[in-house]
């Protein structure tokens, strides 16, 4: 797979009339923000995003000439889950839909101080014919000062996501951050000592489900299928991210705001009343792409809203260093 390119992913979603903004983030460092699915691209340094995945140009087209989802970077979809993207718990991967009242959707973008603001007001159907939630979702994301820590260059974004239900059944709707990476290095989540996570789907390795010295290590590379989901009472901290092969490393870090467990109400597809989930790691030789993905799961808020707040850093140096920083060594 070949790093993200800006000026290409730029051009063609110009050509498809998808207005897009960059925003920088230092003095080599840039974003590409899309109305198109409400998508985040980057950080890109000198034009090159070497961790992020995106179709190839032909699939890229064909996807956003059919209004198809899989467009890659950084997205933000409805969470529970099982509310809106798949019918049969038992058969996840054969019933599995995704609406394009959210996705594509029909995001709006704008300016908004130094950064910018993605806005979605969408109704939203339910599985198995329960009817529709509509919704309003607003994403804002403004740059963070550059910096270098311990010889490590360190550039990034705040984003602040707040889900509001307008109408419809009462649910506990939170918003769900999912990025897209090549399949070329380690996805790794903070745990707590004796971690373990559950297996959604395919056959994890055990790094995934057995964390061990305070992270789960999962190799996103050759072959592999399969999803892991991470509750919040097993995460920590709930740092989570994404550090490419070195020697000179680049490494994508979430750093999020966390709440009690109570208020997260992501499940299992086999067991809805296992709520509490906070994150999952994904990871397709092939089978839809070949990509994986790190995933986040916001919480609910006392009054009825569902939030997720975090910091998105890109981390490049020395491998050992970038590591320590993290505090992966």
């Amino acid at each position: 797979m070949s790093a993200l390119q800006l000026e290409a992913l730029d051009v063609q979603l110009a050509a498809h009339g998808h207005p897009a903004r960059r925003m920088a983030l230092g003095q080599r460092a840039e974003i590409l923000v899309s109305e198109r699915g409400g998508r985040v691209y980057g950080p890109f340094i000198d034009g090159e995003d070497a961790l992020g995945w995106a179709p190839n140009a032909a699939d890229l087209e064909a996807a956003l000439a059919e209004r198809a989802w899989n467009i890659g970077g950084e997205r933000i979809w409805l969470a529970p889950e099982g509310l809106f993207n798949y019918a049969d718990p038992a058969r996840l991967l054969e019933t599995y839909r995704v609406d394009a009242a959210f996705d594509p959707g029909r995001w709006r973008l704008h300016a908004a101080g130094k950064g910018v603001r993605l806005a979605l007001a969408a109704e939203v159907p339910l599985t198995n014919g329960r009817g529709s939630v509509v919704v309003d979702v607003s994403r804002d994301i403004q740059p963070l000062p550059e910096r270098t820590e311990e010889g490590v260059t360190i550039v990034g974004y705040r984003q602040h996501i707040e889900l509001r239900q307008i109408s419809g059944p009462p649910l506990p709707l939170v918003p769900w951050l999912v990025r897209q990476v090549q399949p070329v290095g380690t996805a790794f989540l903070e745990a707590v000592e004796g971690a373990r996570a559950q297996a959604v789907f395919g056959s994890p390795p055990g790094a995934a489900l057995l964390a061990k010295g305070g992270w789960w290590r999962v190799p996103f590379q050759g072959p592999g299928f399969f999803k892991t989901a991470h509750h919040r009472a097993a995460v920590g901290g709930g740092r989570i991210g994404f550090l490419g092969p070195g020697p000179s490393a680049v490494a994508v870090l979430y750093i999020p705001v966390t709440a009690r467990i109570a208020d997260y109400p992501e499940s299992l597809p086999q067991d809805a009343e296992a709520t509490g989930q906070f994150a999952s790691l994904f990871y397709d030789e092939g089978r839809f792409g070949a990509y994986g993905e790190v995933e986040l799961y916001g919480h609910r808020t006392p009054d009825g809203m569902g939030r997720l707040d975090l910091d998105t850093l890109l981390l490049t140096g020395p491998e050992a260093a970038v590591s320590r920083r993290i505090g992966l060594a």
